[in-house]
């Protein structure tokens, strides 16, 4: 159950990000540097370079190691492992070899950031031996003896980059007791924490709890909201590689942006609308059956040389895909169409349900699908597309019910524009501190009227810029100035 969770959690977040990771053919074995005539990449070229040339992903889950002409960053300053004057509740170390119950996505541009584990919680990589046989093994911070996990992230992005998120609830065990959490849907017998019949909580929820309709249960499992009135911001230890960008936005997820928390509650409850899942194709490609018993597929050999998945993990269904131009689907969960876009799957990015319900049924129309996560068509792909008043979302068809529910949201209605910071990194190892105060909206999607809600704050999130991308990160905490 928990990688159903995962990819639900995942998927529901800055989901509009998630792009085409091209078609099934695509089997290369070594990318070649795509900005840098004459320069190979993932590895090749030589220490001297003056070019970024990316590290090569081993493909093994051991995470990236330096770029060949990282230098490496320097000793670390220990003075500010500890600063004095600060209190810090710690979210992801990294230590687990992996960035627990965090989810990454790309633009599909790049053949690192890793892409061997693209989309639920990256590997992370070992602290070069090289840097501490330099520099010497510093007692705390990166590189330390109680520090030896760093999580890498690279690749060269030319269009909107990457990014990294993890809701908050998922580390419980290393924020409680610092940070309070407030169960959103039921408690663990079942019963409704609040409703429209005016239930009163059983316990006292420093968050305004989901108001939702009688039945209806959280598509995610678990979900909470974290209480973080308490603290100044978001803290970490960073450095960047010698030719990468400068920098990237850290932030967060709260009541008036986050999908998961508005998309099960009726419009005139929610603080943002979130957009049902899409059931036409956007890749020029016609919505065509596919099945792994009769059609072409990759064989075992093939599977294990790429980098990336090669066909679909629904064995028979509808996709995106010619196959006059395609040997296969695509893998990517976005080129589902038709029916199978529609029925109920726990890994799809934007799982199917009918947002924003106007009634019960509408509610739980998704809750009512078996086996577990598997769809049997309850919804339906609208049979005509929609066309957008705004000109600036193309028309498609969606899975809901025109002229029952209601239309898809208007991109200026839409969830998912977080309160970002701002952080230019150094390449040498050393600890930022970004303030809640200073987090803004980018006036992407629905900008939130109230500002940022920190009682009720569901995700973390980490976006990087297209272009040069070389970026190392570590012990990722909240942090608050001591009184």
């Amino acid at each position: 159950m928990q990688a159903s969770v995962r990819r639900v959690v995942a998927a529901s977040i800055l989901s509009a990000t998630l792009m085409s990771c091209g078609n099934g053919t695509n089997v290369s074995p070594v990318p070649v540097e795509p900005f840098v005539a004459g320069v190979a990449g993932a590895g090749g070229g030589t220490s001297a370079s003056q070019f970024f040339i990316m590290p090569a992903d081993p493909r093994d889950g051991s995470g990236l190691p330096p770029a060949i002409n990282d230098p490496g960053p320097g000793k670390v300053d220990e003075g500010q492992c500890a600063p004095p004057g600060y209190e810090f509740a710690l979210v992801d170390t990294f230590e687990a070899s992996k960035a627990s119950k965090t989810y990454s996505y790309n633009d599909s541009t790049s053949e690192v950031f890793p892409l061997v584990s693209k989309d639920w919680e990256p590997p992370s990589t070992t602290y070069p031996a090289e840097w501490t046989q330099k520099w010497g093994v510093p007692s705390c911070g990166p590189g330390s003896a109680k520090d030896t996990q760093v999580l890498h992230i690279a690749g060269a992005f030319s269009d909107f980059g990457a990014g990294l998120g993890t809701a908050l609830f998922n580390h419980a065990d290393t924020l409680m007791p610092q940070i309070p959490f407030a169960a959103l849907f039921s408690d663990s017998k079942g019963s409704k924490r609040v409703s429209d019949t005016g239930v009163v909580p059983p316990v006292d929820a420093p968050a305004r709890p989901i108001v939702f309709f009688a039945g209806d249960q959280s598509y995610v499992p678990g979900l909470a909201s974290a209480d973080l009135r308490a603290w100044d911001g978001i803290t970490f230890w960073a450095r960047r590689g010698p030719f990468a960008g400068p920098g990237f936005r850290p932030g967060l997820l709260d009541r008036t942006t986050s999908d998961d928390f508005n998309k099960q509650l009726p419009a005139e409850k929610a603080a943002c609308r979130s957009i049902y899942t899409k059931c036409s194709c956007s890749n020029e490609r016609p919505c065509t059956h596919w099945s792994k018993a009769t059609d072409p597929h990759p064989t075992e050999a093939q599977v294990d040389a790429s980098i990336e998945p090669l066909m679909p993990d629904i064995a028979d269904g509808y996709f995106c895909w010619d196959p006059k131009l395609d040997a296969w689907p695509a893998w990517d969960p976005t080129l589902r169409c038709g029916q199978t876009a529609c029925d109920y799957y726990s890994n799809t990015p934007i799982p199917s349900m009918i947002y924003n319900p106007v009634n019960a049924q509408a509610a739980n129309l998704w809750s009512t699908v078996t086996p577990a996560g598997q769809g049997i068509g309850t919804m339906t792909c609208s049979p005509k597309p929609y066309v957008f008043q705004d000109s600036t979302t193309p028309a498609a068809n969606y899975c809901y019910r025109p002229g029952i529910d209601l239309d898809p949201p208007e991109k200026m209605e839409r969830c998912n524009d977080g309160f970002l910071g701002s952080v230019l990194l150094d390449p040498i190892w050393r600890r930022y501190f970004v303030p809640f105060a200073d987090l803004r909206q980018g006036s992407i999607d629905k900008h939130s009227s109230s500002g940022i809600d920190l009682g009720m704050v569901e995700t973390l999130i980490f976006a990087f810029p297209g272009g040069n991308m070389d970026v190392w990160l570590d012990d990722v905490a909240l942090y608050r100035k001591t009184k």
